[in-house]
């Protein structure tokens, strides 16, 4: 018998979808969870020679949450969140990640398996499954993961290479909160997350003094 692997399910007010330009739009609050069960190697990599966001890591359930808007453009592979953004993401390991931005942009490369489903849709799916090639968040953005947080006015997520970039806003830092290190907040002029090694380079740091 068949299994699901990939499913991506949509909830809003309302749900416009046009197939003549190939989109899906919520103009208002909703939700979108992004499940991955496959049982692929963590070795294994998508086409192009290319890993997913988290590399393995990023098999499991993630869960989006906007209060303004989405915007999915399957023909550029790219879909938009506007307004109070959050992303939660728990691993086939049971990791937590954790993100919150005003705004983000996923790049995606679609696969075969896997159906987009919504209450709208009255029951029916879409054939639809993708995975996350990049992912910008941006406007007071914060991210916590494995331990560590990480905060900056912008977050890249660069799939090709695993590794998040944090940057400031104009004449701003973006800061650093890494309890396993036994230390305190820590503001730099960027931050760059490898995930693989699960290592930070921090540029420009600017140790922050708590008042006694």
């Amino acid at each position: 018998p068949q299994r699901l692997e990939r499913l991506l399910y949509l909830e809003g007010d309302s749900i416009l979808a046009d197939n003549t330009k190939n989109t899906l739009e919520v103009p208002s609050a909703g939700r979108l969870l992004v499940s991955d069960r496959s049982q692929q190697a963590s070795s294994q990599t998508p086409p192009g020679d290319r890993v997913d966001l988290m590399g393995s890591r990023s098999r499991g359930d993630t869960l989006f949450s906007w209060t303004g808007s989405l915007l999915l453009k399957r023909d550029e592979g790219a879909v938009t969140l506007d307004q109070g953004v959050r992303m939660t993401h728990e691993d086939a390991g049971g990791g937590l990640t954790e993100l919150e931005s005003q705004r983000l942009v996923a790049t995606f490369i679609e696969t075969e398996a896997g159906v987009i489903a919504s209450p709208a849709a009255q029951g029916s799916a879409t054939p639809f499954a993708a995975s996350l090639r990049t992912v910008t968040a941006s406007g007071a953005a914060w991210m916590r993961s494995a331990g560590r947080e990480m905060a900056g006015d912008s977050l890249a997520f660069d799939a090709a290479n695993q590794v998040v970039t944090a940057l400031p806003p104009p004449n701003g830092t973006v800061v650093l909160l890494d309890p396993t290190q036994g230390a305190g907040p820590v503001r730099a002029d960027s931050l760059l997350w490898d995930l693989r090694a699960n290592r930070v380079e921090a540029k420009g740091i600017r140790t922050i003094v708590a008042p006694r």
